[in-house]
């Protein structure tokens, strides 16, 4: 397909577009004849620039970016980092987090790379001499703006303030100094408002550009910055200018993880993948996050990000005893039938998590593994080339979204409405499911259906630090793991080193740090860091 031929052409030319971060690549003279001077000629370079920029959203192999993914679950309730042998991956769920983590230091750069690329885009295409089409140029620079937007949304979760960059990197930037956190929430919506009136709707994209950035992305995207800032009002807002666009819907479960089943209704943004094993774009998901064991015969991973038996039983109905429909699309529990799409069956072959069929807390410290990342052996082509898209933002996030924006803006209502579309989802309607209570009960619920809902996908360690409930949290779950947990994962010790005073926030890189004092001047580290 030409939409992923798009996302394959920048590859002869990514290496071309390198962010400050980890090296001088000033100066380093160019390999060939093009160079970022004399790129950006006419509307197809313009296009493979922009096509650079995208694929720092993940790289092209799970240690990039791919891995901070599962960031937001592991340093939560709702998974284990699992599989003993990433030390630094590990030292991240256990709260033993350096300065000197390889993975956050991956984090940094490579993000920085993305918006060192979207940079590129912006200050690049409006000067070149060849494009004379002013529609094409806003659309291909607010494209870059949200993909920006999108990169430093993701620092701020993880950093608070950065250093802000509104052009292509140089040597002199060396010295910049990070900005608060509300400069670059800032910067942040101030990207958005500025890409949206040049960006299509999702009806208006052809076929061969499904995946790339849309209005109601950069506009899901701006209601979620509205959320961490509770900026309520306008949060509300700005989810409701999607909503009521049709633009997106909700599909049955079963459709929404199908992982071969892309850019369904559903989705808002998505990451776009390959299965051509010589371009390495694709997914590594799922790598990361199956079965040793290969016995299985439909699928092996690694055995990363296992979810906890504190999340599994969080998946049971108002009467206590049935469960919720999405536990299934969600976990995978040892010894349960799955048949080869992943899929919950009774009389398919009993589903094995452990390497050699020896439970071991070591390999897997829950006996559970992600059912949303699956993939089947069948449907991938070697161990980078998964084809499933990673889903960044689903309409269900937003509806969640707009419920919580609805309770705090008093119209309780409302907030019952919206939280109760993705709940009946999942429960068919039943009317014993819904969501009927009110009062700091439905804020409760709210925060509930969104655990459930979103699990496994990276939100939940923000979600309980925005809302005020990360430290309560983690207490009750190290008390449940310690005291009161009979399943496979009792006594496991995750979360009980974790400081409210310093891990609410990731340390800034020591090389990053180093890097600064080189240029005279020393990047401010987190607090008790």
């Amino acid at each position: 397909m030409r939409k992923m031929n798009s996302y394959i052409k920048y590859t002869t030319i990514v290496l071309l577009f390198i962010t400050f971060g980890c090296e001088d690549y000033l100066d380093n003279p160019p390999l060939g004849q093009q160079t970022i001077e004399t790129f950006f000629t006419d509307e197809a370079e313009a296009e493979k620039g922009l096509m650079a920029a995208y694929f720092w959203l993940s790289g092209n192999d799970w240690y990039f970016k791919d891995v901070s993914y599962t960031f937001g679950d592991v340093m939560s309730d709702n998974s284990f980092v699992g599989w003993w042998d990433l030390p630094d991956w590990t030292r991240i769920g256990d709260f033993e987090i350096t300065p000197l983590n390889g993975h956050i230091s991956d984090n940094w750069i490579y993000t920085y790379k993305g918006i060192f690329n979207a940079n590129l885009v912006i200050e690049r295409v409006p000067l070149s001499p060849e494009i004379d089409d002013e529609a094409f140029i806003k659309k291909v620079v607010a494209e870059a703006k949200a993909l920006r937007a999108y990169q430093y949304f993701g620092l701020a979760k993880m950093f608070g303030g950065v250093i802000l960059l509104d052009h292509p990197s140089s040597e002199a930037d060396g010295a910049l100094q990070r900005s608060t956190l509300d400069e670059t929430w800032d910067f942040i919506e101030q990207d958005l408002l500025e890409a949206i009136p040049d960006l299509p709707i999702r009806s208006q994209q052809s076929s061969e550009e499904q995946g790339r950035i849309t209005e109601g992305m950069a506009r899901a995207l701006l209601t979620k910055v509205y959320v961490y800032r509770e900026k309520w009002e306008e949060a509300l807002e700005m989810a409701e200018s999607v909503i009521s666009t049709d633009e997106y819907a909700l599909v049955p479960l079963e459709v929404v993880w199908d992982n071969s089943i892309r850019n369904c209704d559903e989705s808002v943004f998505e990451l776009q993948t390959s299965d051509d094993i010589a371009y390495w774009l694709g997914s590594t998901f799922a790598l990361m996050t199956l079965s040793r064991n290969s016995s299985n015969e439909i699928e092996s991973g690694w055995g990363f990000n296992t979810p906890t038996s504190h999340l599994d039983k969080a998946f049971i109905g108002k009467d206590g005893l049935t469960e919720d429909p999405r536990r299934p699309f969600t976990i995978i529990r040892h010894g349960e039938g799955r048949d080869e799409d992943g899929n919950l069956d009774p009389a398919a072959p009993a589903y094995n998590v452990f390497e050699d069929g020896v439970p071991d807390t070591e390999e897997n410290p829950s006996a559970r593994i992600s059912r949303k990342m699956f993939s089947s052996n069948a449907v991938r082509n070697g161990w980078s080339s998964d084809v499933g898209n990673f889903k960044y933002i689903r309409y269900a996030d937003l509806l969640l979204l707009a419920a919580e924006a609805a309770y705090h803006e008093g119209d309780e209502g409302k907030a019952r409405d919206y939280a109760n579309m993705v709940r009946m989802r999942a429960w068919d309607n039943k009317e014993s499911e819904k969501i009927i209570s009110s009062g700091t009960v439905l804020l409760d619920e709210l925060y509930l259906e969104r655990r459930l809902e979103m699990a496994m996908e990276g939100e939940r360690f923000y979600d309980l630090k925005r809302t005020g409930k990360l430290t309560q949290a983690l207490s009750d779950f190290v008390d449940y793991n310690m005291n009161s947990n009979t399943d496979f994962d009792a006594k496991q010790e995750s979360g009980s080193l974790f400081d409210p005073d310093k891990h609410t926030l990731f340390p800034i890189p020591q090389g990053q740090i180093d890097l600064s004092e080189g240029e005279g001047v020393k990047l401010e580290q987190n607090p008790n860091y």
